[in-house]
Parts: structure tokens; C-alpha cells; sequence
């Protein structure tokens, strides 16, 4: 996508040649012979950069660079002029300006700034949610999660829209980030937005921000998720749980990659690479009229199946080596190890968390630990009753575990609902949407009320 250059000058033989020269470069050029007509653009039109003349007929070039400032389109300006000091060059950089530009001057020195001063605004937007150093998804021997990869590894190399599938805990988020890591956004953005605590009422401003003064309390521009992650990756977690009403508002943005701060009018463009993740069946969703078709179809250009852990036990070994060696670092511990008796209970667990249970499992036993060595008594969270059975139908066993699961991070959190669901890895709104459809209300332990939010 072309840069968008607004040029404001009242020397419109200068304006019209600048514009017909860095038109033919491929730059989309728009102008403005004024602070009134530049302003009547800025609300809108999205741009890049501007290139913003010191004098001008109905005010100061300083005065209109400071209500850019406050805009907060992160837009960078070159201030231009024929009757530039050192004392306005140094008052236009310390009031935001990336450069300082004498006219007449040789246009290719002119290019050369814009070309800097683009740079440098890409850098900037993409110094939010990096991935330097990601580690790859822990895969051990799983031929099925080696699949997996290998998959993410193609699709890397597209911009398609990819849904990942798979049960609570198996790592769609860990594999959306892999994703993002290995394709050539990997020095962009990486934006992750869980859908499952969106209301009606929060939807835009969230995903898409605000203008300044757009309702009660907007004191300032608000940049939305969809804006921070221009030139990445934006992440929709559990898209599954947003509301029907809102899926309109996402399937055009979706469509058209633009969007409209709440409180304005002008349409902005975003280039993001989207990748959405659920642990519902869409398919079934959408024949009970709890999903939009519409948005399914464009959500499923690629899916991805991400197989439960219990499918791929023979990976666990290499999962709890990793995670002790996490742990140790976290605990400044020399290391940890685990007897094979330990080992071998965690490998007949039946696993309804998945890995992130697994993680959390591990956790627990090395803080319990004292020796540094992890053996079965350091695991009395997997209860004889929680190890996979033959007996009983297998719907019927995954909600006992799951009611097991949270009734136990409750009471290890005295009943502070907030602090249980940080340690089982969900988000506070999804945890209580489990209580409530488990039936556990009845059965939770009593919660001090003083520590939970």
C-alpha cells in the first residue's frame, strides 16, 4: 500500500510541482492551501505523513502542528518553508516535526527525508507487540502437532485468514504466534483480542478506539486494537463467544480492512493479516443461529485443527521437561527433575485443561517441591477419581473434570474467582460463563469478597 502524503502550501505552483513529482514516484497525494483546508482533510482522511509549510495564510504552520499532535494518528510531519530559522526549525522538532526542510531545495534531498521520515513511522508502529525471540511450539514426537507446524510454517507465506480449532488449553494462541513469527510480518505487530470480553457497548472501542470528546470521559484519542496491529498480525481469540450482534461490525471490517473510530467520521485503513481461534464447533453455531454465516465463511478461508493433548501423550515427556526448565528459571532454582513414578501418573491423565493444565500441573509440584525433585506426592491435584477411565461416557467424565478443575482453583484461591481464573489461564468473564453452565454456583466455596474484583 502506497504512502498517503498530504502537502499544505499556499504556493500552489510549488504545491501543484511537488504533488506531480511525488505522484509519478507512486505516492497518494492530497493538498491543502490552508490551516482551515488541511483541517477539513485531517478529520477525514488517514495519511502517513505531512509535508506542513511554516506560513500560511490563516495561521501558523506551529499552531496546526500542534492539533496533529493531539489527534493521535501518529502521523509524521516535515515542517517546509522559504523563511525558516534555526530557533522555528528547533520549536517544529520539539513539537513533534521529524524534520525541517528548507524550500526551494533539490527534490531529491526532499524524497530522501519522506523516505527517512516514512521509515521511521513504520518503526513505530511496529515497535508494539513484537516476537522477537519466540520460542516454537514444543512438539516432541507428535507426528499430529509436527503437522501442525509444518502447516503454520505454509501459511506463513500468505496473507490468508486462518481459524484455529481445537478444546480450551491446547495452544491456539501459542500456535497463532508461531505463525505470526516465522511469516514476513514477523517485525510487525502481534495483537491478541479476546472476543469473550466484548459487550455491544465496548466492541468499537476496543477493536477500533476513539476520538477525543466521542462520549463522557473520551478525554483523549484512543488507538483500538485493529489500529495497533497495522502491519501484523491481529489475533481474535474465542471468536466463538462474540455477541451475534456484533459480528456485523467485524465481518466489514474483515471485508474491507477499514474502520472508523467511534465519534468520527474518517474512514482509516489498517493492513493486518488476521488469524481467529474458538474452541466451539462455528458449523453447528451457525445452524442455530448463534454465528453469522457470513462471517464463518470468511473467518474459514484456512482451518487448522489443533488435536487435544490426550492425543498426543507421547509428547508429554518432552512438554515437562520444558516447563520444569521454565519453572526453574522463573524460581532462580538450579533445575528440577521428575521420577519416573510422577512421570508416569502425568502421562495416564486424562488432560481436559490440555497443555495449559499441563503447565499449571507443573507449576504447582515445583513450588510444592522441596528437594528439586518432582515425585508423585508433589501431585495431589490429580485425584484417583480425575485419571482416565474406561467406565462412562466420555462427555460425562470431561465435565466432571472440568467441574474438579475449577471447584480446586477455587479453594486454593480461598474462593477469589478473579485470582482462580488467572491460574487455570482464563479470562475472568469466560471462567464465570463456565461456572455458571457446569451448575457449580451451589457448590463454589465461600469467596472474600474483599480480594475479588
Amino acid at each position: 500500500m502506497s504512502a498517503r502524503i498530504l502537502i499544505v502550501d499556499d504556493d500552489q505552483g510549488y504545491r501543484f510541482s511537488l504533488r506531480d513529482y511525488l505522484a509519478h514516484l507512486g505516492y497518494r497525494i492530497t493538498e491543502a492551501g490552508s490551516c482551515a483546508e488541511a483541517r477539513q482533510i485531517l478529520k477525514s482522511r488517514e495519511l502517513d505523513l505531512i509535508l506542513l509549510d511554516l506560513q500560511l495564510p490563516d495561521g501558523d504552520g506551529l499552531a496546526l502542528l500542534d492539533e496533529i499532535a493531539q489527534m493521535g494518528d501518529a502521523v509524521e510531519v516535515i515542517m517546509i518553508s522559504g523563511h525558516g530559522t534555526i530557533e522555528k526549525a528547533v520549536q517544529a522538532m520539539q513539537k513533534g516535526a521529524c524534520d525541517f526542510v528548507p524550500k526551494p531545495g533539490e527534490m531529491s534531498d526532499l524524497v530522501a527525508r519522506i523516505k527517512k521520515a516514512l521509515e521511521l513511522r513504520g518503526l513505530k508502529r511496529r515497535s508494539a507487540g513484537r516476537t522477537d525471540g519466540f520460542t516454537p511450539p514444543i512438539v516432541g514426537k507428535s507426528k499430529q502437532m509436527t503437522s501442525c507446524l509444518e502447516a503454520c510454517r505454509r501459511l506463513a507465506q500468505t496473507d490468508t485468514t486462518v481459524l484455529l480449532l481445537g478444546e480450551t488449553g491446547t495452544g491456539k494462541e501459542i500456535l497463532a504466534r508461531y505463525l505470526h513469527a516465522v511469516s514476513p510480518r514477523r517485525d510487525g505487530p502481534f495483537v491478541a483480542v479476546s472476543c469473550a470480553n466484548f459487550t455491544e457497548q465496548l466492541i468499537d472501542d476496543d477493536l477500533f478506539g476513539h476520538e477525543s470528546g466521542a462520549f463522557t470521559g473520551a478525554h483523549k484519542v484512543k488507538q483500538g486494537k485493529v489500529e495497533s496491529a497495522d502491519g501484523g498480525t491481529l489475533f481474535l481469540d474465542e471468536i466463538g463467544e462474540m455477541p451475534y450482534a456484533l459480528q456485523a461490525k467485524l465481518l466489514r471490517f474483515l471485508e474491507m480492512h477499514t474502520y472508523t473510530r467511534v465519534g468520527g467520521v474518517k474512514e482509516r485503513e489498517t493492513d493486518v493479516r488476521v488469524v481467529a481461534a474458538t474452541n466451539r464447533n462455528l458449523q453447528a453455531e451457525t445452524k442455530e443461529g448463534r454465528f453469522r454465516p457470513d462471517l464463518f465463511f470468511r473467518l474459514n478461508v484456512y482451518s487448522l485443527y489443533i488435536p487435544p493433548l490426550r492425543e498426543w501423550r507421547e509428547s508429554i515427556p518432552d512438554l515437562v521437561g520444558h516447563f520444569l526448565s521454565q519453572m526453574a528459571c522463573k524460581q532462580s532454582r538450579n533445575g528440577f527433575t521428575i521420577t519416573p513414578e510422577a512421570l508416569e501418573r502425568l502421562m495416564e491423565y486424562h488432560w481436559p485443561g490440555n497443555v495449559r493444565e499441563l503447565r499449571n500441573v507443573i507449576e504447582r509440584a515445583t513450588v510444592i517441591s522441596t528437594d528439586g525433585t518432582i515425585g508423585e506426592s508433589d501431585l495431589p491435584f490429580l485425584a484417583d477419581d480425575l485419571k482416565e477411565s474406561p467406565q462412562g461416557r466420555y462427555h460425562e467424565q470431561l465435565l466432571e473434570y472440568q467441574k474438579q478443575i475449577i471447584l480446586s482453583a477455587l479453594r486454593e484461591c480461598h474462593g477469589n474467582r478473579t485470582e482462580a481464573a488467572k491460574r487455570l489461564g482464563l479470562h475472568r468473564t469466560d471462567f464465570l460463563r463456565r461456572i455458571k453452565n457446569l451448575g457449580l454456583q451451589t457448590h463454589l466455596p465461600l469467596q472474600n469478597k474483599s480480594t475479588d474484583s
